[in-house]
């Protein structure tokens, strides 16, 4: 997959530029390669508006962005979500939470009023948890990306970590999914 939106990630909510954010990694798109389009499940690109893919494609490159660039640093993350707001901006939601090792549904439940709270703001979110999968014992990333439209996937990609956390994403899979914030 290519790269976008590198070196624009903060923490807390951190407002950035989707493209030219200053980092020195270029601007290209990342986001879902054209076998993996074919690979998605059709029906929500078919019913949606054009903006919609685009936007929804847009935050899935962000997510994985943000999921590479967290797992590179520290080898796992809380969960946290990136939103896409008008104008092509985007914010990242961490929630702060009191303790030093919080409980991953402690911290999603705060991330969630985070986002329902500014969700009048944001034209789609993407919710990212690292996971566990049982049937492959490997790690991956899972992420809820819904737009305001009422449109949402799940996209879960298995990863791993070489040398010095170097991330390596495998094929994602993607299916429709229920909205939790605008439905």
């Amino acid at each position: 997959m290519n790269r976008w939106w590198r070196g624009c990630i903060g923490v807390a909510i951190l407002m950035v530029t989707a493209v030219g954010c200053g980092s020195d990694h270029g601007s290209e798109q990342r986001g879902f390669e054209n076998d993996e389009r074919e690979n998605m499940v059709a029906s929500w690109r078919e019913t949606a508006s054009q903006q919609t893919v685009d936007d929804l494609d847009k935050l899935a490159g962000v997510a994985f962005d943000v999921a590479e660039d967290h797992l590179a640093q520290y080898g796992e993350f809380y969960p946290v979500a990136v939103a896409l707001l008008e104008g092509n901006q985007g914010a990242l939601i961490a929630p702060d939470m009191e303790t030093e090792f919080p409980e991953t549904e402690a911290v999603l439940a705060e991330l969630y009023k985070a986002i329902e709270a500014g969700a009048d703001d944001y034209l789609a979110v993407a919710v990212l948890v690292n996971v566990r999968i049982p049937s492959t014992d490997s790690d991956a990333v899972e992420f809820q990306v819904e737009h305001n439209d009422g449109t949402a996937i799940r996209v879960v990609a298995e990863y791993a970590l070489g040398e010095d956390n170097a991330v390596e994403f495998r094929e994602p899979s993607v299916s429709n999914s229920q909205p939790r914030i605008w439905g």
